[in-house]
């Protein structure tokens, strides 16, 4: 009983952040040493429940340090715009779009977040350095965005709702509002490509969702056992199905997104806490 009591009470604030900006030095922020990879928290990862293989996914960091890694993303980075700007023609434009979701999608997957798994959650946790601090679920996302090459202020979107967060990312359509687990992963899996989607939980959670060759994985900072972010598979998340109301985003397969990365475009944060 005392358990169930206190997953409710942090499901209620899980998601919620500190309302001015935490002081950070800017001269050393990402700035890892470039010798050095941070030491990696062990997660009950149940090798049986993923196919890390089949999914080719990657749970332990690259043999580099955080920073280099970063580094490495900003200078394709910088490929994929001078390759965009040399084109004026919508053709070869939009196969460039669709060469670097791809390439997003990995990046994310397989080269950032690895090194975020073990880092402890904590309520109001707002670190940028993986396993080196504490990161609540909305900094977890913020962050690892602004990792990736997104032009944003991880503090502010991390401060705001999550379906002002889901707008703060949806460039080019309406914010998809699904009712239910079965009905998310459903239409997860048949409406939508493989890739990487931002998801709101109500009003009160959020991570990633992960479509990859016929399953869904759900990647968050977890308030739940872990107490530390993780990835599992959607339909075996305590977390999700604790919940009845989902935003969601497509950040991969979304062309403005994606077009937005390549210019290094500001993403304008929706303001809301709903």
């Amino acid at each position: 009983m005392f358990r169930i009591v206190l997953i409710l009470i942090s499901t209620f604030f899980a998601c919620q952040t500190p309302e001015s900006n935490p002081v950070e030095n800017t001269t050393t922020l990402n700035t890892i040493d470039s010798n050095e990879t941070p030491e990696i928290l062990q997660v009950d990862l149940d090798s049986a429940e993923i196919d890390t293989n089949h999914h080719q996914l990657r749970l332990s960091p690259l043999d580099q340090s955080y920073s280099q890694v970063k580094r490495e993303i900003a200078k394709k980075q910088a490929a994929f715009l001078t390759t965009y700007s040399k084109h004026k023609d919508s053709t070869h434009k939009d196969s460039i779009i669709t060469q670097a979701a791809d390439y997003l999608t990995e990046t994310l997957v397989n080269q950032i977040i690895p090194y975020w798994y073990g880092t402890t959650w904590d309520f109001s946790g707002y670190t940028d350095k993986p396993n080196d601090g504490m990161i609540g679920c909305s900094y977890f996302v913020s962050t690892t965005l602004l990792h990736a090459g997104f032009n944003i202020n991880r503090y502010k979107l991390a401060q705001q709702g999550p379906l002002s967060e889901a707008k703060s990312l949806q460039l080019q359509d309406t914010v998809l509002r699904l009712d239910g687990l079965d009905n998310l992963y459903n239409t997860v899996l048949d409406n939508h490509s493989d890739g990487l989607f931002f998801i709101g939980l109500d009003h009160y959670h959020v991570g990633y969702l992960l479509k990859r060759q016929g399953e869904v994985f759900f990647l968050q900072s977890s308030y739940d056992e872990s107490m530390a972010v993780i990835i599992e598979k959607a339909m075996h998340s305590g977390i999700l199905e604790s919940y009845s109301t989902f935003w969601l985003v497509p950040i991969t397969a979304q062309k403005a997104l994606i077009e937005a990365w390549i210019l290094k475009k500001s993403i304008t944060v929706v303001k809301g806490k709903e």
